[in-house]
């Protein structure tokens, strides 16, 4: 499988109060050129989707611009998690809904790891997504994630 790995796009990012929209823009079409040329199977975008956990409208903006051609014009899956700069509860808004449309987000780690099964000319390919999680918080420890090593405790479960 021809996968496309992305992360921390931190899309909305301002520096020394100029906004970086513009370019991120140019960045995300030369993307659409590489995904038209290389075919992959998945685009998988690993955290940090934005810049903050409340993005300004011009990111939300680009990046449903951007799942929409990637996906619909494009024909090219998204798996997506936030990171930590991302509202996980944001990300995850409509996120059942829109499995169904070839977009896959977790934005907040649940009990379950949900799997994503994608095909190639090969057969199926698994995915695991896990995002960001703060382990401070109680819901994650009272399912037995200390504060380190939770990507191991996680794979030890089995998901």
């Amino acid at each position: 499988m021809k996968i496309f790995h992305l992360s921390d796009l931190h899309l909305g990012k301002i520096v020394n109060g100029f906004s970086m929209i513009d370019d991120q823009a140019h960045v995300i079409e030369q993307l659409y050129g590489h995904i038209e040329a290389e075919r992959p199977d998945v685009l998988i975008l690993a955290g940090d989707l934005y810049d903050r956990s409340v993005p300004p409208v011009q990111a939300i903006e680009l990046l449903n611009g951007m799942f929409y051609r990637i996906i619909k014009e494009l024909k090219t899956p998204v798996i997506a998690i936030s990171g930590n700069h991302d509202s996980g509860e944001r990300i995850d808004f409509a996120s059942t809904l829109l499995k169904d449309s070839d977009l896959y987000i977790s934005g907040t780690l649940k009990d379950r790891i949900s799997r994503i099964t994608l095909h190639d000319e090969l057969g199926p390919v698994h995915f695991y997504p896990i995002p960001f999680a703060q382990i401070t918080n109680h819901h994650y420890r009272s399912i037995g994630l200390g504060v380190s090593g939770y990507h191991h405790a996680l794979a030890i479960r089995g998901i």
